[in-house]
This record gives C-alpha cells, structure tokens and sequence, in this order.
C-alpha cells in the first residue's frame, strides 16, 4: 500500500529581515502565473518583478518589499522575484528532483546488469580482431 498523505508546507522568505509567507501552489496561483509569464514581452523588467512578487507575496507585502516604487534598483527586483518563484517551487522541485534520481538508479541498476554482456561483446571483438 502507497501512503498519499500530504500537508502542504507552509513556505516562507525572509526580505529585509520581514517574513513572508509564499502563496501555496493552486489552480488560481498557477493560472495567474500562466497569464504573467505569457505577457512577459509586453512588461518592462520593473512590471515582471513587481508583478511576480504581488502574485506570489501578495498587495500588501510587495509594496514592503518595494518601497520605493519605479525608483527600485532593478538587478535586486529581479534577485528578489526569482527567488520567491523559487520558494513556491521547491516542493515541485523536490518531487521532480526524487523522479530524476530513481532514474538515474535504475540506469545504474541497467548498466551494472548489461556489464556482462559488454564484456563478452568485448572479449568476442578482441579475438576476431587477431
């Protein structure tokens, strides 16, 4: 039997020495990251981060963590952005970091199986190469 008990981690990031709390991954997040991410071309890089940040922060918390509006040093807009994108992703990325990790043991699981036969091949190319 596979347990499929889940609670859901309350994930938070620290700005400035503030705790947020980062929104938890559902349909009506996702869908409006979906409609971000599809207007990107049409944003200035101020739009983006904000933007971003609101979705995922919310109102209150992105005018804490800029202040200061159109004035906001760009580069660190971007480095704040990223990294709470990052935070709401990382029990996705947890899951899909375990997927590639059982794969790759059953390609060594393969290859440790197929050594045997590599070698014979090997052996059997030496002699008819004599």
């Amino acid at each position: 039997m596979i347990d499929l008990s889940y609670e859901p981690k309350k994930i938070f990031v620290r700005i400035g020495g503030e705790e947020y709390e980062v929104a938890e991954r559902t349909a009506e997040i996702d869908e409006k990251l979906q409609a971000h991410n599809d207007n990107l071309d049409n944003m200035t890089s101020y739009e983006a981060s904000y933007n971003l940040v609101k979705i995922l922060l919310g109102e209150e918390a992105v005018k804490k963590v800029f202040p200061n509006g159109k004035k906001e040093n760009l580069t660190w807009m971007y480095r704040v952005a990223k990294a709470i994108d990052e935070a709401y992703q990382a029990e996705y990325q947890e899951i899909r970091d375990q997927e590639y990790e059982d794969t790759l043991k059953k390609m060594d699981k393969l290859a440790e199986r197929s050594k045997p036969v590599i070698d014979m091949i090997d052996r059997t190319n030496r002699r008819a190469r004599r």
